[in-house]
């Protein structure tokens, strides 16, 4: 927080994925020692008009316990766009009740359902400080509701923004062009659905869980897919969703898809499965809990007699040590000097940071300076594009010449070679450069072995996704409760477990290999 301060950063939006004040003190305590400002979220879910448990009694509550915390603003987080219209005046009277009249309230919500652009009119007739919408060429479907047509509907309407709305279309124009940039990250998402009413995914979560699905062939099974997500959340006691929480709901939602299994069958006496971590973290309390707790029966099958938290999780945390971050930073990538923010950006994302630095190690830097359609879609045979702005350290340390500009031509593609290899020429400022480089495999396909269902001694894979980590060697001895692996789709990590008792006779990935569901990853002698 000190550091964001010192950054240039003045207002905090803080929440905590089961509105849990108690883990927000810290920050809010923190934020307002800076003197900042301490935006403290209400996360809204369910529906206020109907829910037996996040009612108007709920809410005035939350807002109060915020206020008497330190909270600045309070704002209505409702990532996954479930406030209705109807709903919009009693949740401000609940809310107003709680912290009074003094506080501003900020609504954010998502336009999953296509119903959030009435909703935000609704908020604002009824006394709402802050709206967030974002503009029209950026907006509706899982972002938030356009800006461009709130202002021409509010056009003449008491509390009208007072923005023309054709104004605001050079920015439309503007970044409707940058979204074409883009287009291979379009999720395939063409309308909006009030369907997110019962399964209540978040937008974002919505956007990559859609992404997720297809990587692990579940795309053709997404309206099952969007079932047992709410089936999860009903298993769970019906939690906030929100990050991280919904990360979790979403991960096992998927893991029971690719099982063939629902989510009653987690409960089932004779279910012997290894959850995915966050999962388990989730019922363990690492995330906190939900103010009414997890389901007794749910959170015995899934810990497998793992302890929950007894505490806040963060009071067991080791207090971090910023000196010895910046050394070991210094000293495995050859780092002169490690900024503070480097140093936090590592102590929060260690594994992000380790991996971004290990890919600057070893790629060049000038490609981020590359033309965005190039660095996209690449060059035609023949095709040039010119690097400018090169900083001069950079370009002394990577070219020899410390020119801040750089021209590039793909002269030709050599022909498909073995191990899917090909040479690639290019021109570098009139010097010529051949560069070996592997060719994708299509989508879906796989050249590596498969393991025998019939055969107790292969080790498949549980999943399609990436190979995150190998615990084991050849040679290594193992038994049932043995973890071989850590597979993981779109950060959804699941581990591997030993099949039988023996030694490790054959290892047929490393890290970073892509599997597919039944590939083979070792094998192992009893």
């Amino acid at each position: 927080v000190e550091l964001a301060a010192k950054n240039g950063l003045d207002i905090f939006r803080i929440f905590h994925c089961f509105n849990d004040v108690e883990q927000m003190r810290g920050c809010i305590d923190a934020v307002r020692k800076v003197g900042k400002v301490a935006e403290c979220c209400v996360c809204y879910t369910s529906d206020v008009l109907k829910s037996k448990i996040y009612d108007v009694d709920y809410y005035k509550a939350l807002a109060k316990e915020l206020k008497d915390a330190g909270a600045h603003i309070i704002c209505i987080k409702d990532m996954a766009g479930l406030c209705k219209p109807a709903a919009a005046k009693p949740l401000l009277r609940a809310i107003r009740d709680g912290v009074g009249e003094e506080l501003p309230i900020h609504f954010h919500t998502h336009c999953t359902s296509s119903a959030s652009l009435a909703v935000a009119m609704e908020m604002t007739r009824y006394g709402c400080d802050i709206v967030d919408f974002a503009v029209a060429a950026m907006a509706d479907l899982t972002s938030q509701p356009s800006l461009n047509a709130f202002c021409a509907a509010m056009d003449g309407v008491p509390r009208s923004p007072q923005i023309d709305y054709m104004a605001l279309e050079p920015l439309d124009i503007y970044w409707m062009k940058v979204r074409e940039m883009y287009a291979p990250f379009e999720t395939g998402m063409l309308a909006g659905s009030a369907r997110v009413y019962d399964h209540e995914i978040p937008g974002g979560q919505y956007a990559n869980l859609f992404v997720q699905s297809k990587s692990m062939g579940l795309g053709d099974r997404w309206a099952e897919v969007l079932d047992t997500y709410r089936d999860v959340n009903h298993l769970f006691g019906d939690i906030v969703k929100v990050t991280p929480s919904s990360k979790c709901v979403g991960d096992l939602a998927l893991f029971l898809i690719n099982k063939n299994l629902t989510a009653e069958d987690v409960t089932a006496e004779d279910q012997r499965l290894d959850y995915p971590d966050s999962v388990v973290g989730l019922m363990e309390g690492r995330l906190g809990f939900p103010h009414r707790g997890f389901p007794e029966d749910v959170a015995k099958a899934i810990l497998k007699g793992k302890p929950q938290l007894t505490e806040r999780p963060s009071l067991s945390l080791q207090p971090a040590d910023f000196a010895e971050t910046k050394k070991a930073l210094a000293e495995k990538h050859s780092l002169s000097e490690v900024s503070d923010e480097l140093c936090n950006a590592s102590l929060l994302y260690p594994k992000v940071i380790d991996e971004y630095l290990s890919f600057c190690d070893t790629k060049t830097a000038i490609a981020a300076h590359v033309p965005t359609p190039v660095f996209w879609y690449s060059f035609a045979v023949g095709q040039s594009a010119t690097i400018t702005n090169v900083p001069a350290d950079l370009a002394l340390s990577e070219l020899g010449k410390p020119q801040a500009e750089v021209t590039l031509t793909l002269k030709r593609v050599g022909p498909l070679k073995a191990g899917r290899m090909r040479t690639v020429v290019f021109d570098v400022d009139g010097a010529e450069q051949h560069v070996e480089v592997k060719q994708p495999a299509a989508e879906g396909e796989f050249d590596g072995p498969v393991a025998d269902p019939s055969n107790p001694n292969h080790v498949a894979s549980p999943m399609p996704g990436v190979v995150e980590k190998v615990k084991v060697t050849v040679g290594d001895a193992v038994d049932p409760a043995s973890e071989l692996f850590v597979v993981s789709a779109m950060k959804m990590e699941v581990k591997v477990k030993a099949p039988v008792s023996g030694g490790v006779t054959q290892l047929l990935v490393q890290e970073g290999d892509k599997v597919i569901e039944g590939a083979l990853m070792a094998v192992i002698t009893p």
